[in-house]
């Protein structure tokens, strides 16, 4: 009864380890009962077993079974096992049980062996849980002492009694009532090591939780902590570029202000050269210092994309035209490709679209000195409002990337060689900053793998497909025909595909032209001094009505012939583009005559209030104003500005007060919140106040309008840009007066 009782004890250990496969001290527990029975079994048959392992085979096991039990609480208190003890305690025992077997067969000695063992391993089970488990396995360590006491009480009875009665040589053939009790104490003790191991369990289920939800509050505190000190840092970092921004655009405004003055009076040719270089330099010094706060503010991720609807034919038309005094001054062609175009009208962000566009091109045309740049336009036909991809391509014949230095082509603050560093400059910032952007567009750049000479950049992002076809708000003629003149076969290919894209028919002529042209558009290529005395012929006998457009280099001064203002000859300088190609079937297709300029300024007259504290920004601005006729009041600080506010009468006040937002005293954010909100100040809640300011970070138009100011122009000023705020804000007044 006592075997099946082990037995079934050992399959509840079992489906205990299949039920917490995970924690390894059950499977020692549950292999525990498995060698006890063994051992009970091998008791039963003790004499039907060879004399050689008869008294061998069960001890062995007996003690193999609280062996087990040993090292499952080890695990259980996730100590390392002492294997090296265990084994010599082990061995020491088989030792002497086998002396006490073969040498000196005595079954007294054999039994008080075994169960002084029994006692020692209960012993360093209970010391076990003692010292390592106690706290943890509070209820279970109570029933395992219960157990080891009531199974070691028991077996050292039996060893007692067995020394005063030595004539028993086997412990079934013991029929004694201590024998019979001590059976049924293992029975028990693993009855109560069952409960002892399942609570166990729990407790250490229990145990294991409450240490991971330690875990994760301390890992939340440590990640809130992380959280608070990475905002910290950043809102420093932030401050910190938006102070650089505004102490490092505050000289250069009056650097590039006051050369744009001087620019502007009578110099001779020396003089102007020496300011136009002074001009360049200031504004390349103002590119990189937008570019490292371009990449802070990406890396930062302060940089938003806008999206807004886009013309790409006019957004690619005033990218490369900007380009066209260095290509002239370089004497190299690019050709724009846009016939693969399916959409003119898409969304996207223009500001960084243009961004990506001139980095790019702005590289090609550094770091080549000879040949045909490349850019080239692609996107797939989709319907409106879907979202397509918009691919270009910059090819270059220049020096071109090593092999080996690719792989840091767009990492920050590194060129692929020290050498081009020392002769083309750069921070090396540029293409880190367009891999970034195209990014966060949804798209990514790669440097092309190319036979050719030079480097090829193809770049791609997300935009979403618009209304209006590739004619915009021309009207599309019905079959129109044109005539291409070029001896550039690279530009004749492009124009034509570019016209049969937009359902014309082109055809390419050579010199000398024979026979009368009956096209509707002549598109002449007189950038090749050798072939314009030709062409001056073909254009002096033509007849007929037709739009001409004519591709003249800067420095040409052909378009000044008789010819051209007969025929009312079109002229544009390279690069030539979709716009001046769509153009030409417009009204407004180029300049054939000069318009009359008028010389009132659109700002006659106006009062305007200048709260600067900078006396060069002063200087700067007051002679901009002055320019255009403005009258300007100055003031020094926000409060002065305020006060001087205050002591107008209404009739007097400005019609726009211009702010600086960083000054002593009283800032221009204050300053504005306090004519807002002052109740003196009455007459002034809708007076425009446009901000200037030097800080462009992310944000600050956001800030400047938040605190009440109408407008925003960051620093360096533009002439143009101020100008076309002023007066969007005076429209703005006089519309809100007359509702």
């Amino acid at each position: 009864m006592a075997g099946a009782g082990v037995v079934a004890s050992a399959l509840a250990l079992v489906f205990l380890w299949l039920a917490n496969r995970d924690v390894k001290a059950t499977l020692y527990w549950a292999l525990s009962p498995i060698c006890l029975a063994l051992c009970m079994i091998l008791f039963g048959v003790q004499n039907e077993l060879p004399l050689s392992v008869r008294y061998l085979l069960p001890n062995m096991f007996g003690q193999v079974a609280l062996i087990l039990v040993l090292i499952g609480c080890y695990h259980a208190c996730e100590q390392v096992v002492p294997l090296r003890k265990i084994a010599c305690y082990y061995g020491a025992f088989l030792l002497i049980h086998c002396i006490f077997t073969y040498v000196v067969s005595n079954y007294a000695s054999r039994l008080i062996l075994g169960m002084l063992t029994l006692t020692i391993t209960s012993g360093w089970i209970w010391a076990c849980l003692y010292r390592f488990g106690r706290p943890r396995y509070s209820v279970s360590f109570v029933l395992v002492s219960l157990s080891l006491g009531f199974v070691t009480l028991f077996a050292l009875g039996k060893a007692f009694d067995v020394l005063s009665d030595p004539a028993t040589s086997s412990l079934q053939q013991d029929q004694t009532l201590k024998a019979q009790l001590f059976v049924i104490s293992l029975f028990m003790s693993q009855l109560v090591f069952n409960f002892a191991f399942a609570i166990m369990t729990g407790e250490y289920r229990n145990a294991k939780n409450r240490e991971i939800q330690h875990q994760l509050i301390e890992s939340n505190q440590a990640l809130q902590q992380a959280k608070q000190r990475a905002e910290q840092h950043s809102k420093m970092k932030s401050e910190f570029l938006a102070n650089m921004s505004h102490e490092i655009r505050t000289p250069i405004n009056g650097v590039i202000g006051c050369l744009n003055l001087l620019l502007s009076h009578d110099l001779d040719a020396q003089q102007k050269q020496y300011a136009k270089l002074a001009d360049a330099s200031a504004h390349s010094l103002l590119g990189v210092i937008n570019d490292i706060l371009d990449f802070s503010k990406i890396e930062s991720g302060k940089l938003e994309i806008n999206v807004e609807s886009v013309d790409l034919y006019e957004l690619v038309d005033s990218v490369v035209k900007s380009f066209a005094i260095t290509l002239d001054q370089k004497q190299l062609t690019l050709l724009v490709d846009c016939h693969a175009l399916k959409h003119r009208f898409v969304r996207l962000d223009p500001v960084r679209a243009r961004q990506i566009l001139t980095n790019l091109l702005s590289n090609a045309v550094k770091f080549t000195d000879t040949g045909t740049l490349q850019l080239k336009l692609a996107c797939e036909e989709v319907a409106v409002s879907a979202s397509t991809v918009l691919q270009c391509d910059v090819i270059d014949s220049g020096i071109g990337i090593k092999p080996e230095a690719r792989h840091k082509l767009f990492s920050s603050f590194s060129q692929c060689d020290a050498s081009t560093t020392r002769k083309y400059g750069g921070t090396g910032l540029g293409l880190a900053i367009v891999k970034q952007l195209c990014k966060l567009m949804n798209g990514d750049i790669e440097l092309v793998e190319s036979t050719e000479p030079g480097a090829h950049f193809r770049f791609h992002f997300q935009v979403e497909a618009q209304k209006g076809g590739l004619w915009g708000r021309d009207i599309a003629p019905q079959g129109a025909r044109v005539a291409v003149l070029s001896q550039q076969p690279g530009l004749t290919q492009i124009v034509c595909r570019q016209f049969e894209m937009l359902g014309c028919q082109a055809q390419v002529l050579m010199l000398p032209l024979v026979g009368d042209i009956s096209h509707d558009v002549l598109i002449l290529d007189m950038t090749e001094p050798r072939y314009q005395e030709k062409q001056l012929e073909a254009l002096r006998v033509l007849s007929g009505n037709r739009n001409i457009l004519a591709i003249c280099t800067m420095q040409c001064e052909i378009q000044h012939e008789p010819a051209f203002a007969q025929h009312q000859i079109t002229v544009v300088y390279p690069p030539v583009t979709a716009k001046d190609l769509v153009q030409m079937f417009s009204g407004n297709s180029g300049s054939k005559l000069p318009e009359p300029v008028d010389g009132e300024s659109p700002l006659r007259g106006v009062r305007v209030l200048l709260a600067e504290d900078n006396p060069i920004n002063q200087v700067v601005a007051s002679k901009m104003l002055a320019s255009w006729e403005v009258e300007v009041q100055l003031a020094e600080s926000g409060k002065q500005a305020v006060d001087m506010l205050k002591a107008m009468p209404e009739h007097a006040l400005p019609d726009l007060v211009l702010m600086d937002c960083q000054m002593p005293v009283m800032d221009g954010y204050e300053a504005t919140r306090h004519i807002r909100s002052s109740p003196e100040l009455e007459a002034c809640r809708d007076l425009p106040i446009i901000a200037l300011t030097a800080n462009a970070m992310q944000g600050e138009r956001k800030t400047c309008l938040a605190c009440g100011m109408s407008g925003y122009v960051s620093k360096p000023i533009q002439a143009d840009v101020l100008q076309a705020e002023m007066l969007k804000m005076l429209v703005d007044k006089a519309a809100g007066q007359t509702q």
